[in-house]
């Protein structure tokens, strides 16, 4: 019932969800998996709004749309980046911005996850080398579940990481860099999650 209300009112949101899939599987996933997770990391933090909640579930879906424009090559390489790939690699919030920001029915919160969720509360992320609030709030929560799903999820270039070690991870870059308030609401989310996993 969700997704096919998600194709009746969200176009642009299914058609970089289809292009992706058949550009690079990974990143179609992981664009699913955000979503899902983002939204889930919303309600945590207590938002019940669903008209925000779909806004949260759809800009998941279109954060690394600008991937889209990368070759597959690079986006699956075993082994260093070179520093033109990684600069190649760093281009996909932008390529994203521009691939969508002329597009109707895209909110601006939308664009900012495309945007900004690379960015980090020190200044040290990218493409514009933010600080603090000039991160807006839903490109924060982005910042949290796209680390821990890329973390989690088997690459060609290495194996999943354990959910404990990301966990770990997640809070060492709480420390400066990304929302702890956020990154505290999303392990508990995920712990019981898996709690209620086990149980059954």
């Amino acid at each position: 019932t969700n997704l096919v209300t998600l194709i009746l009112s969200d176009e642009t949101a299914v058609d970089g969800m289809v292009s992706m899939l058949s550009h690079d599987y990974y990143t179609y996933t992981h664009m699913v998996n955000v979503s899902v997770m983002v939204s889930a990391l919303a309600y945590r933090l207590g938002d019940r709004d669903p008209v925000r909640l779909r806004m949260l579930a759809s800009g998941g879906l279109l954060h690394d749309v600008g991937k889209m424009r990368i070759n597959p090559d690079t986006l699956n390489k075993v082994g260093r980046l070179t520093g033109e790939e990684w600069e190649e690699l760093r281009s996909h919030p932008n390529l994203g911005l521009s691939f969508l920001h002329s597009r109707q029915g895209i909110e601006p919160q939308e664009l900012m996850m495309v945007y900004q969720h690379h960015e980090k509360l020190d200044g040290s992320g990218y493409p514009s080398g933010l600080c603090g609030s000039e991160i807006s709030v839903e490109a924060q929560m982005t910042a949290v579940v796209d680390i821990y799903d890329a973390l989690t999820c088997k690459r060609p270039y290495r194996s999943a990481m354990a959910h404990e070690k990301a966990c770990g991870i997640l809070d060492d870059e709480a420390a400066k860099k990304i929302n702890a308030e956020f990154v505290a609401a999303w392990k508990d989310t995920i712990n019981r999650a898996l709690a209620e996993g086990r149980k059954e």
